[in-house]
């Protein structure tokens, strides 16, 4: 299996400054979140550094993949912003060596989640949405309640990021954030 210490350089010379920091960040929270989750710690550091990785590609590049691979981008586009996730579990096929199903599906859905996701995919989704550099409203509620409750973290991790999107940036939810909130609930 790739390891950390395979991908780090060219990672880094990939992002920028900042997006290296949050991948970094994100990996030491997936690495304390796996055991709590069942998930293996290799995998969620490998994923949780990976997660980002498409962050850097150009608006058209994306756009490719979306119609090479058939992602929705909705109308106008305007789920561009979340395509990242998806085009990032292609890179990290493609260009950085991985081929384990569980670490591609973490890299894929950390962005919405979905229906049905694994302790993998939970470790990274959660520890994207909180890991030490986050500043959005109500980050500090959510870190405080993954000390005693991961579940109960990932649906507040989840609604406050619907709240944020459709109060402050005034977009459309994806519908795969609204199902995995759904999911979510039901598995509580």
């Amino acid at each position: 299996m790739i390891q950390v210490k395979d991908v780090l350089p060219t990672l880094r010379e990939a992002l920028d400054t900042k997006r290296y920091i949050h991948s970094l960040g994100t990996m030491a929270r997936a690495v304390l979140f796996a055991p709590r989750f069942g998930a293996d710690p290799e995998k969620a550091a490998l994923a949780g550094i990976l997660h980002d990785c498409a962050k850097c590609l150009p608006k058209e590049t994306l756009l490719g993949m979306a119609k090479e691979y058939r992602w929705d981008t909705g109308e106008e586009d305007r789920y561009l912003p979340i395509l990242h996730g998806q085009a990032g579990a292609v890179l990290a096929r493609t260009e950085y060596g991985v081929t384990d199903p569980e670490v591609l599906s973490a890299i894929a859905c950390h962005v919405t989640g979905k229906r049905g996701m694994s302790p993998l995919d939970k470790t990274v989704y959660l520890a994207d949405l909180i890991e030490p550099g986050r500043s959005y409203p109500g980050v500090a509620e959510i870190q405080r309640l993954a000390r005693r409750d991961v579940d109960a973290a990932i649906i507040l991790g989840t609604e406050k990021v619907i709240e944020h999107v459709r109060s402050k940036k005034g977009m459309a939810m994806h519908p795969a954030s609204m199902e995995t909130l759904e999911w979510l609930k039901e598995n509580e």
